[in-house]
């Protein structure tokens, strides 16, 4: 048996259960135990599952899982429903019975679709094909980057809801970084604070122009989950925030405990996120000895326990990324840190 998490595809935790070892290369490389029983076993079975498996690679890291089923020489394969992404319904199935694999698909078809109802939602929304349609043009992932805007003349709205959208784009303050009149600030954690239904179809269109494609309204994002954060982040592989350099931290406010704010928000918003959603904080090399890796470290922004940030517990590990220099380096301090923390 097995279950799909943001660790692995469920094909995969079943092989492992069974007793096959699948490493994910530039293909799937696999072993079988020295039995021939076992052999034997495996050559007269069937794998069941709820979802057709897909036969795209799994971004960079995994080949294909339906090359995963065709090399473990499983003959024959049940599946429930199709992939929920029109595009590349039955692909999977049918390339599995092109490489010789019995295939039956649509058995107990009704319920597989509502075990897999807020996968097909989350896979459908708009958020997510504009990135498949980006990645089809582009050959990239597609990023967002995303900024608070404050109008100038709304400061009360501001210090009320912490760093969220002002009534307008017109606004001389977006927050930290000074870029002339604006300045940018981390991820919001109140999201259209001060909006009315003029201005939000007025950033839909322009969204809209630039991408060709429209957003859903907020209250239908919501409905994917339910968190203060805008609730697109809940539907990215990722989310980014940076310890910036000296002078450029907050304005007028040049202590280390301020340029920590993007940790904080990891930290404290951050957590809401799905699990599968990664944490990823932007550094440079040179300020790997001021990163909290403990609660008691004075330059720690109250409110946050980053021991749990760096744990991790039940999702996908926090990173640490270098602008410039041996990302190894980022990699041996955060890993150190979960140890750390999951030992305390």
């Amino acid at each position: 048996k097995g279950r799909s998490t943001y660790a692995g595809h469920a094909i995969e935790f079943a092989f492992q259960e069974a007793g096959i070892n699948a490493t994910p290369l530039r293909e799937w490389c696999v072993a079988w135990p020295s039995d021939a029983k076992f052999r034997k076993d495996i050559s007269e079975s069937t794998l069941y599952v709820t979802l057709e498996p897909s036969n795209h690679r799994q971004g960079e890291e995994k080949p294909p899982i339906t090359q995963l089923v065709e090399m473990a020489q499983i003959p024959r394969l049940v599946i429930g429903c199709q992939d929920p992404i029109a595009e590349n319904a039955s692909k999977g199935a049918g390339s599995l019975h092109a490489a010789g694999v019995s295939v039956t698909m649509g058995i107990l078809q009704e319920e597989c679709n509502h075990l897999i109802e807020s996968y097909a939602d989350l896979c459908n929304s708009k958020v997510h094909r504009m990135a498949r349609n980006h990645f089809r043009i582009h050959g990239r992932p597609m990023g967002h980057l995303h900024c608070s805007v404050i109008d100038s003349d709304d400061a009360e709205a501001f210090a009320r809801n912490g760093n969220s959208f002002g009534k307008n784009f017109g606004g001389q303050h977006l927050s930290y970084r000074d870029f002339g009149t604006y300045e940018i600030a981390p991820p919001p954690e109140s999201i259209w604070a001060a909006d009315t239904s003029d201005d939000m179809d007025e950033f839909s269109s322009e969204i809209d122009d630039f991408f060709s494609m429209e957003f859903e309204e907020e209250d239908s994002q919501e409905t994917l989950g339910g968190n203060p954060m805008m609730p697109w982040y809940e539907q990215v592989d990722a989310c980014v925030a940076t310890f910036p350099k000296p002078g450029n931290g907050p304005v007028n406010d040049p202590t280390l405990q301020a340029r920590l704010r993007g940790l904080k928000w990891l930290a404290t918003q951050g957590k809401l996120l799905p699990a599968g959603v990664e944490r990823v904080l932007v550094m440079d090399a040179t300020d790997l000895a001021d990163l909290p890796l403990k609660n008691d470290d004075p330059n720690l922004p109250p409110g946050v326990n980053v021991e749990e940030l760096w744990k991790a517990d039940g999702r996908k590990p926090t990173r640490v990324l270098l602008r410039h220099g041996d990302n190894a380096m980022a990699i041996a301090v955060a890993q150190a840190a979960a140890k750390a923390a999951a030992a305390a």
